[in-house]
């Protein structure tokens, strides 16, 4: 620890507090400016006079009327301004906190106090007096926390928090005290500044905090949950509110989840990620310099600093700190169909079993809120649904699971045992903390409904009983989807509205979405934020909900399944649900949106030179040469339309630590089109979570109801999706274990290439398998880009000329295509398919080898039964490890602690990007015959072998 300030003693704090009385003096005359009185008033004064648009920070972020007045009422700058977007009022430097201590030392670092510097109240409710603690938790991650007492409220979250200090960290800590109280947080190596906080309007009011650091970057990624309208951060004075929120996904809009969670990819590409653990109501605004401004209306200032260096270690440290994700049962990667309101058990078992006679794959079939009586949770329609049980059971024996939806509100109703057994165990949220009345709100069913206080482990304990009595003596569900758990409300807070307090009506409202002939309120559409859970605020733990009621509905299925892994589809979500639950993207649309943001910079055909031209379909494919001087862009400047969205939005959600991620297929509202319904099946079969769902109103959408063309499409695509589930298998054993993410940006892998820190409209399983889908109505081309390394068509194993690495190249993709490339020195492996994963898992395995530029690869496979609990923690799995060298592929088990009853064994090897023909292929020290190449595409073939899975081998192909 060290302090870069040469004035930290009692004589600079005063000169500092004096000088703030003199400017807000200053300005409660109008003065409007800081006129130097002494050196510490030049300070100011030099700062009003050079200050750049885009470094202000804004003091006056509400925009009403008498702006001018209010601004010198705070004792702020007012000034015109050149950019737009840019603030008339601005904070001065001495805004702020002074040292009131000198720091001392602490088990995991240092811990001091500061003081309000004497300037004008703001919100009426200023913290005079705050703690910093500052920890060196590890190496590569570090805690500083600015909070009131011990009796504000906090996030009750328990994360991992070390018990002794970094030995070795990677970054500096030092702080400042001139004009005001500021951290500095430097990155050793390269001496990059990754956080600095030393810029004015830090503020601690009791329903107010402010804080700014600049930004070493414009590679700022994540916060959420939103619809962006570029992966990467737009910096020119964007505002993001973030609170849990039921609305439509549409830009500018808070939505489901809260994720004060962003990475940034500095100059020469190495990453760190920022986290606040809060859950108040917030919003963050990018500012052009770059900067980044914090606003919250509540809690403390608990931030941990990730340093990387990498975008994967930031994720892996992450998650290290909140949770890492829940492993999946293997049959919830299959494909999962859905819709709102089959209108009866007849017309769904009719969509099931024509999937099944045009041997569509098909692992999980759900079943939505019509199939309850009169959409009441714990309940079966006995009119419409007869037979639900036993239909259940017919699922199950074809190797099927059924999920069923639950949502988070009970209907008040006399004679509704649910609703009666938590009124009698005290388990729904209260009016306020005053009173023991249950809040009334409005939701599903039409009618007065009671909300669970999930925060309470009474109501844990209820939710349990219920969903356990439910699962035994009515519906042998397999899992469970929970909805509207934002938590959604159909009125504004309750019947009886809000009261007229500084919860319901903060001093400060954060850029939150406001529907249309609303007053625009923070309980608009949700609970009243003075509602009482057991002791909390609604005001605070709102954005906890869904977590809450995600993490008990975990609690219910591991009851109900002790010794299986089952799983839980949130939609509301916070940091660490995806310890215990999965998330999809909500309510999208039935849309080709035209969107722009899918054209910045990045997709634009206007190239030059020789490009080349991918003309192939499914089947092997050839390159040829084109001159594209003057492409017709016409069509592709409207590019992608809401699929693109789900595609950045899922990449994001990578971020977060949610790797099981997908968004609805073919859209939820809305009628799709069969084109359009054909293109996203195609990019919905590499979703993590493939589910195809759509709304009540909406057409028939499930794959067989189309063409024949478009059934053979999507069979053929979901085929692909299983024969590639080992290695998907493998990625979530990995997020599992070590915090890895599943899908990545391009960003991700090359965080050096300036090209890929842009591009949004392609992404990766893993490090290796790149997917760059077409998303443009009437389109047979999509602009990809290749980084360089050596990329392979997965299809057919031709490699992408050398001339296209690093360059965008047109992909010419028909209405049955979707481009996917393996990136060289990685090895794949994969699996027969069949149309249930039941069945595939008793298939023989395979691998496909990409060589990168030295011809080596490496790559492994995780196993285990499938659906057994805690496998890792149990001891009950296998992991095999492949690696290429000097033209031998060797075959490693390192791990034996499950073997399949299957006897499953490795059948067919790919190889791709050979430099020459073999001279032959040597399998376990023994020739064999059974083999192709292909010249052309430099691919080698092995075939009919049976190396059991759990032996080593080693497979090597000797060269001309």
């Amino acid at each position: 620890m060290w302090s870069d300030s040469e004035s930290m003693g009692k004589t600079g704090c005063i000169v500092l507090i004096s000088v703030s009385v003199v400017i807000a003096v200053a300005l409660g005359l109008g003065l409007g400016l800081g006129l130097g009185l002494n050196s510490k008033n030049d300070v100011n004064q030099d700062y009003f006079d050079n200050v750049q648009d885009d470094e202000r920070i804004d003091c006056y972020p509400e925009g009403l009327e008498n702006a001018e007045e209010e601004c010198q009422r705070r004792g702020c700058f007012w000034k015109e301004v050149t950019e737009p977007d840019a603030p008339q009022c601005f904070h001065p430097p001495s805004h702020g906190y002074d040292l009131a201590s000198d720091p001392e030392d602490t088990t995991l670092g240092w811990t001091a106090q500061l003081s309000l510097k004497e300037r004008p109240g703001r919100y009426e409710r200023d913290i005079n007096n705050l703690n910093l603690d500052v920890e060196m938790q590890t190496d590569s991650r570090l805690r500083f926390k600015i909070y009131a007492g011990d009796d504000r409220y906090e996030v009750p979250i328990s994360v991992d928090t070390p018990t002794t200090k970094a030995s070795n960290p990677v970054y500096d800590v030092a702080y400042s005290t001139d004009p005001a109280f500021g951290l500095k947080i430097t990155r050793k190596s390269t001496g990059t500044v990754v956080f600095d906080s030393r810029l004015p309007g830090f503020t601690f009011d009791d329903q107010f905090l402010q804080i700014s650091t600049r930004l070493p970057s414009a590679n700022i990624y994540g916060f959420g949950e939103h619809i962006h309208e570029s992966f990467r951060h737009d910096l020119n004075w964007k505002t993001w509110g973030i609170f849990t929120r039921d609305t439509l996904p549409l830009e500018d809009r808070n939505l489901y989840g809260h994720h004060p969670f962003y990475i940034c990819v500095e100059d020469d590409g190495k990453a760190h990620g920022v986290f606040i653990m809060n859950s108040n109501a917030m919003d963050v605004t990018l500012l052009p310099a770059p900067i980044l401004t914090y606003r919250i209306v509540g809690g403390v200032l608990d931030f941990y600093i990730f340093m990387g260096p990498t975008p994967e270690n930031v994720v892996q440290q992450y998650l290290t700190l909140v949770g890492k994700p829940v492993m999946p049962p293997y049959w919830a990667l299959g494909f999962h169909l859905s819709k709102w309101d089959y209108g009866s058990l007849t017309v769904m078992r009719d969509v099931v079993e024509d999937m099944r006679a045009n041997n569509m794959p098909h692992d999980v079939q759900y079943a939505d809120i019509d199939y309850m009586d009169e959409q009441r949770s714990f309940t079966v329609d006995p009119v419409n649904y007869v037979g639900l049980g036993d239909f259940i059971d017919e699922i199950h024996s074809y190797g099927q699971k059924f999920i069923i939806i639950l949502d988070h509100s009970i209907a008040k109703m006399d004679g509704y045992e649910p609703y009666t057994r938590g009124h009698e165990l005290d388990v729904f949220v209260k009016y306020n903390s005053s009173t023991n009345e249950e809040l009334i709100g409005r939701m599903w069913p039409p009618g007065d409904n009671v909300f669970p206080d999930f925060m309470d482990e009474s109501a844990v304990n209820w939710w349990t009983e219920q969903c356990v009595k439910f699962h035994n003596t009515t519906l042998d569900f397999d899992a469970l989807w929970v909805d509207m758990n934002e938590p959604s409300n159909m009125i504004d807070g309750s019947i009886r509205g809000c009261g007229d307090d500084r919860w319901n009506n903060p001093p400060y409202l954060p850029k939150l979405y406001k529907a249309p002939g609303f007053v625009g309120t923070i309980y608009e559409e949700t609970l009243c934020m003075d509602a009482d859970h057991h002791g909390m605020s609604h005001y605070n733990v709102h954005s906890l909900y869904g977590y809450s009621h995600a993490k008990a509905t975990h609690s219910a299925l591991r009851e109900i399944f002790p010794d299986k892994r089952s799983m839980v589809l949130t939609r509301s979500n916070f940091p660490s649900t995806s310890r215990y639950a999965y998330h999809w993207l909500g309510d999208n649309k039935s849309q080709w949106k035209h969107m722009k943001w899918s054209v910045i910079g990045q997709l634009q055909y206007i190239v030059s030179g020789i490009m080349m031209v991918y003309t192939g379909g499914l089947a092997p494919f050839r390159w040829t040469q084109a001159k594209l001087l003057n492409v017709d862009i016409g069509k592709g400047s409207q590019w992608v339309g809401s699929a693109c969205g789900s595609v950045q939005w899922m990449m994001e959600f990578s971020l977060f630590g949610f790797p099981f991620i997908g968004a609805d297929i073919c859209g939820f509202i809305e009628d799709t089109t069969e084109e359009m319904c054909q293109r996203w099946m195609q990019l919905g079969a590499f979703y993590p979570f493939a589910r195809n769902h759509n709304a009540r109103d909406a057409v028939p959408q499930h794959p067989t109801v189309f063409s024949e063309r478009m059934t053979a499409s999507s069979r053929e695509i979901l085929l692909h999706r299983y024969t590639l589930l080992p290695f998907l298998y493998t990625l979530f054993y990995e997020a599992n274990t070590k915090g890895s993410t599943v899908v990545r940006s391009l960003m991700h892998e090359f965080p050096t290439d300036e090209q890929a820190l842009t591009v949004q409209e392609q992404f990766l399983w893993g490090p290796c398998l790149m997917i760059v889908p077409v998303m443009t109505e009437g389109e047979d081309a999509v602009g990809g880009y290749f980084p360089d390394a050596r990329w392979y068509s997965y299809y057919s194993g031709g490699e992408i000329p050398a001339q296209a690495h690093g360059e965008w190249v047109v992909i010419i993709a028909d209405l049955d295509h979707i481009p996917v490339y393996v990136r060289g020195g990685y090895i794949l492996p994969t699996q027969e398919p069949a149309n249930t994963t039941v069945f595939s898992r008793k298939n023989p395995l395979g691998l496909i080898v990409a060589l990168d530029d030295n011809n080596e690869a490496v790559g492994s496979l995780y196993w285990d039964d499938g659906e057994s609990r805690d496998p890792v923690e149990n001891n009950a799995y296998s992991l095999l490890e492949f690696s290429v060298s000097r033209n031998t592929l060797t075959m490693t088990v390192v791990k034996d602690s499950y073997v399949s009853p299957d006897n499953l064994f490795f059948n067919e090897i790919k190889v791709y990007g050979l430099n020459s023909e073999p001279t032959g292929i040597v399998v376990d020290d023994s020739a064999v015959d059974d083999y192709s190449f292909d010249s052309d595409l430099m691919v080698l073939t092995i075939v009919n072998q049976t190396l059991p899975m759990m032996d080593d081998h080693e497979i090597s192909w000797p060269m001309f």
